[in-house]
């Protein structure tokens, strides 16, 4: 059920993302804000090339009722894009090597992290349109879990940022080897059993890389990759900023403040990710009521999320920068409160992007996107 799926996702979810901010938790309290600073950095530099590289394949694989593309097309062009991706992420990191720029490494070991991330995502994808989010639920839990302690352990006996990132690509390394891919083999042969997967639906986990195959999904996916990659930027934005006119120090008690904002985040996405794949079944059935039900119940959802938020900000937000990290971070209250207030707007864009997902209109989401940004 979508009351199930939603639940398992959330769960997961929510043990990720708390594991993320766990993550920059230690570095802040065993480290200082310069490190958090040049963590952020590096990772604000990765993300939008992973993020356009993903293509919001998961979303495409989900909402896709009729079986159009393979689980094997899926993988096959995800695949594909992480090698460039981990190429390009490469060669940014051996340019600033050379410059004598020590945070090279540390934008390598987020690369990588970002690859193995993306080759879970791309299962995560199948699972989605299985509707078996309880996998993903676990395997986020897993991978969460397993990044706070290996950072944890490896930071405090090292005090080596670097050792600490080579920890977390191992864990979800291990949760990718050992549990996605075994539980994704069981999956296909379920479906066979009771053939669903007779058709166009590829029964191995083998990716296909045939330049004709996958050229079609690419073209279909890239309008959502583009508008995945608009949106990342802009929200790397400030974060860019406040490294060119301040430095490292300011950007990370700036990104501490900031990642508060990913816990409505988090629960936008763990509903809209199961809700997606019911509103794509609604729409290919004709169900345009329960369409539209399930849409406003989502749209109320973000509009109590942003506004409780907002609240919570204004009103306790330094006690609670001061208590999470430490006494420096407090002054950040002020910058907390706005960026909950833009957070709630993009809860609201988050679900109707959803929706216009599970509609198939993926292209009409780039002038949407370009619109919005122009009128900011």
């Amino acid at each position: 059920s979508l009351r199930t799926n939603f639940l398992w996702n959330t769960a997961g979810s929510a043990v990720f993302a708390l594991s993320q901010w766990g993550i920059f938790v230690v570095f802040a309290k065993l480290g200082s804000p310069t490190l958090v600073g040049q963590l952020v950095f590096g990772l604000a530099l990765t993300t939008p090339l992973f993020i356009v590289a993903g293509l919001q394949l998961r979303s495409v694989q989900a909402t896709d009722a009729n079986n159009r593309h393979t689980l094997g097309q899926y993988l096959g062009l995800r695949a594909l894009t992480t090698v460039v991706a981990v190429i390009v992420a490469a060669f940014v990191a051996a340019v600033m090597w050379a410059a004598g720029n020590l945070s090279a490494l540390i934008i390598l070991l987020w690369a990588l992290s970002r690859a193995v991330d993306s080759g879970s995502d791309a299962l995560y994808g199948f699972f989605q349109q299985s509707e078996r989010m309880d996998y993903v639920g676990v395997s986020l839990t897993l991978r969460g879990f397993l990044a706070v302690v290996c950072v944890a352990v490896l930071f405090r006996a090292s005090h080596s940022a670097p050792l600490a990132l080579a920890g977390l690509v191992a864990g979800w390394g291990v949760v990718f080897i050992l549990f996605d891919i075994p539980v994704a083999r069981v999956l296909l042969r379920q479906r066979e059993r009771s053939g669903y997967t007779s058709g166009t639906m590829a029964e191995t986990l083998r990716p296909v890389l045939n330049r004709r195959q996958l050229t079609p999904l690419c073209l279909e996916a890239a309008p959502l990759g583009l508008v995945a990659f608009l949106f990342t930027i802009q929200a790397q934005i400030p974060r860019y900023v406040v490294m060119g006119q301040l430095d490292t120090h300011e950007l990370g008690l700036f990104s501490a403040a900031a990642y508060l904002t990913f816990i409505g985040a988090t629960l936008v996405n763990a509903l809209g990710a199961p809700a997606c794949v019911r509103l794509a079944q609604c729409h290919v059935a004709g169900e345009s009521s329960a369409f539209r039900h399930l849409m406003t119940k989502l749209l109320l959802v973000a509009a109590t999320l942003g506004l409780a938020g907002i609240l919570v900000s204004a009103f306790a937000g330094g006690r609670i920068l001061a208590l999470l990290y430490t006494n420096e971070y407090s002054r950040m209250a002020a910058v907390l409160t706005m960026l909950c207030a833009g957070s709630a707007l993009y809860y609201v864009a988050s679900f109707l992007g959803y929706g216009m997902t599970a509609l198939q209109r993926y292209r009409i989401q780039v002038p949407i996107f370009e619109i919005g940004r122009a009128h900011v």
